[in-house]
């Protein structure tokens, strides 16, 4: 399972980088715009989405994938965004009650679709305090928890989740591969180490 932080609003950006959706407050609002997004911005024409194409290469570990290994991924993958509330332009960010209410979600989602792993777009310091506070509440067993060195200025996560229903899931958490500092290099080593680790 993919899972990415938020949607948000581009129409500001029109002038500058046009989009062809014809009706952005509508699609904002669409109960399939998650779906919309992989649509236009991972299976699409290969527009210059910086998350999209960096969220490929930290996962298939490759500068350059091919169309075919890129379309594949999203395409045997589950997309999700942590955050259900669309942000109304680019400056604004989730809040507490965003993560909290989203990672409660997330656990309803694990024991639905039983993904093995699950890799988070995203390391702040209040997500990884909401997921902690949420699987507290939802009675889920976290093991195996264990923070990256430094990697680009910040920290990754990785453990052991098992739900209230049982099911186990790798949670890897990564900087988010829109941030200027993203090193597709040092974050897929620090994915495919917490892939590897016998302790999870």
């Amino acid at each position: 399972m993919l899972l990415g932080e938020s949607n948000y609003n581009w129409v500001e950006d029109q002038a500058v980088n046009p989009i062809t959706w014809d009706k952005v407050d509508e699609e904002v609002k669409h109960p399939h715009l998650t779906r919309i997004f992989v649509a236009k911005h991972a299976l699409g024409d290969r527009i210059q989405a910086r998350f999209s194409r960096n969220f490929e290469r930290l996962v298939l570990n490759e500068a350059a994938p091919s169309k075919r290994r890129t379309d594949d991924l999203w395409r045997s993958s589950s997309y999700v965004n942590l955050v259900q509330r669309p942000m109304s332009k680019r400056q604004d960010r989730p809040q507490w009650p965003d993560y909290l209410t989203g990672w409660s979600e997330i656990i309803g989602l694990l024991d639905i679709l039983k993904p093995r792993i699950l890799i988070h777009a995203g390391t702040g310091h209040l997500k990884r305090a909401a997921f902690r506070e949420a699987m507290k509440a939802h009675a889920c067993d976290i093991q195996g928890e264990s923070v990256s060195p430094p990697i680009s200025r910040t920290y990754g996560m990785s453990c052991r989740l098992t739900t209230p229903l049982g099911h186990q899931v790798r949670i890897i958490m990564v900087m988010h591969p829109s941030s200027p500092r993203f090193s597709r290099v040092a974050w897929a080593g620090y994915v495919q180490t917490a892939i590897q680790d016998p302790t999870l």
